[in-house]
């Protein structure tokens, strides 16, 4: 556990070097004038794009602001029921409204729409999208280096527990028995 640990942290180090040198490239090519915060505008009404939570049991993910937006609107959609009145026969109509229903092939996912935050304008180098991509990768590295870190402090704590409830003569026994 403490392993995965460390090679999570190093992998995310790397990503996180890769995103620093990419990001100096992009600087470089489209020049440090244009890559700067002063030229976007609404600055301070910018959010994040992602955000993190803790379930009960330690877990940490990533949520996406705008997952959350797209299930809140199909949450608030549901079903929607026709106007007009009941007819003989609507029931047949029903029946064939699901069937058609069936048949029809399902919506495409849209792909994800590009960052709101273009600090290199809409035309960005290559390697500006390659330190995105490594810095969302670190990311999510980080996410799971801290799902592994509260699990190996929630261990340390149990550990402790047992050895406080542990009396002194049987834990003697136990790091004889370690040492043979």
């Amino acid at each position: 556990s403490i392993q995965e640990y460390v090679s999570l942290l190093v992998e995310m180090e790397t990503r996180l070097l890769q995103a620093r040198i990419g990001a100096a490239r992009a600087r470089t090519l489209v020049g440090h004038s244009y890559a700067s915060l002063t030229a976007v505008d609404d600055v301070e009404e910018m959010r994040a794009v992602v955000r993190v939570e803790v379930s009960s049991s330690n877990e940490f993910t990533l949520v996406r602001e705008e997952e959350e937006g797209e299930e809140k609107t199909k949450e608030e959609k549901g079903l929607r029921k026709r106007k007009g009145g009941e007819e003989k026969g609507d029931d047949n109509k029903e029946e064939k409204e699901d069937d058609e229903e069936e048949e029809k092939p399902k919506r495409k996912v849209r792909p994800a729409a590009p960052p709101s935050f273009r600090p290199y304008g809409i035309l960005e180098p290559g390697c500006a999208k390659e330190t995105r991509k490594e810095a969302a990768k670190a990311a999510e590295l980080a996410i799971a280096a801290a799902t592994v870190r509260a699990k190996i402090i929630d261990c340390e704590r149990q550990t402790k527990q047992l050895l406080a409830n542990v009396e002194k003569p049987e834990l003697e026994t136990i790091f004889k028995m370690l040492v043979v």
